[in-house]
Formats: structure tokens, sequence, C-alpha cells
């Protein structure tokens, strides 16, 4: 694999000039790109609890209203990054904890929305095991899909309407 290698100075340029003017300013005396580095890391890096409490309180806020389907889940994944960005928990590398959030993601999701869907909702929570939140939305397209290509209901069945078709040819007019 070849990897650019970029000299030292050149680096701490690349940071810096990422950085507002304020943050550049502050580590423009710093000698090297990992200095700089760690400096931003440390300032800014950290996970901040207060900031994770507040996405929660939006996440458990939001909801579909009048959202299609697509805005809604798209304002629910930006809010789970955002959440993810500032995660202050455990870690753990056997699974189990990327499952469990994962599922609080469907959970959150389904909760927020229309009543439209209970029964596509009900049906996603029955499911063995849980599907990702990734297929759930798929699925929820698709119900929302077959609901828009309904035709309308214009007030009768097509059972009574051919009996009423049926009945008018079955007796001869005089």
């Amino acid at each position: 694999m070849n990897r650019m290698y970029l000299p030292t100075g050149d680096r701490k340029e690349l940071i810096t000039n990422s950085l507002t003017r304020k943050i550049a300013e502050s580590v423009m005396y710093l000698n090297t790109a990992r200095e700089v580095w760690s400096d931003i890391n440390e300032r800014f890096g950290q996970s901040n609890g207060s900031k994770y409490i507040q996405i929660h309180r939006e996440i458990s806020s939001t909801s579909q209203g009048s959202s299609d389907i697509t805005t809604y889940f798209t304002r629910m994944r930006a809010l789970w990054d955002e959440l993810n960005s500032a995660y202050v928990g455990p870690t753990c590398s056997c699974g189990a904890l990327l499952k469990f959030i994962e599922d609080q993601h469907l959970f959150q999701f389904l909760s927020g929305l229309n009543e439209s869907y209970s029964t596509a909702k009900s049906s996603i929570m029955l499911m063995s095991p849980l599907p990702s939140i990734s297929k759930a939305y798929s699925l929820l397209q698709h119900d929302q899909s077959q609901k828009e290509n309904q035709a309308p209901n214009l007030g009768f069945s097509g059972d009574s309407a051919s009996f009423s078709a049926t009945s008018s040819n079955s007796n001869p007019q005089s």
C-alpha cells in the first residue's frame, strides 16, 4: 500500500488550516503536528456528558409529525450519529453493546412514528430477532408505498358493485 508522507511542517499546516482562526492561533506556537493534534484532542475530543443528555432528550421528543418517513428517519439518524460522537458510556468488544444500542435506536424510531404505521410497527416488534434499523426503515418505506398506491375508496366495496351489476342484469326490463 502506498502512503503519502508529508514533512512535519506540512502536516502541522494541514491541521491548522482546517481549524477556526481562534483555535489555530491558540496552537500556532506548538512545534509539531503531533503536539497540535494532542492539544486539540485534549480540549475538544473528550466526551461531553451534558451534550449527551441534551441529544438524548431531543431524540426522546422527536416524532414523525407531518414529516414523511424518509425525513423522519434521516433526522433520527443524524441525532444518533451526534449522540454517538458524544457517547460517555462503557465500551465492549463482544458486540452485545452494539446490538443493545441498535435495538434502542429501533425502539426510538418506532415509538416516534405516526399511528398510521401501527400495524407495521407491531409486525416489526414481533420479529425475532429484531431487524436492524435499516431493515425496519425499508419495511416501513414499503408499507408507505403500498398505502400511497392503493386505489381510493369510493364508498363501496367491489363485491357490492358487482352484486348491483348482477342484480340489474338479472331482471329484464318490460
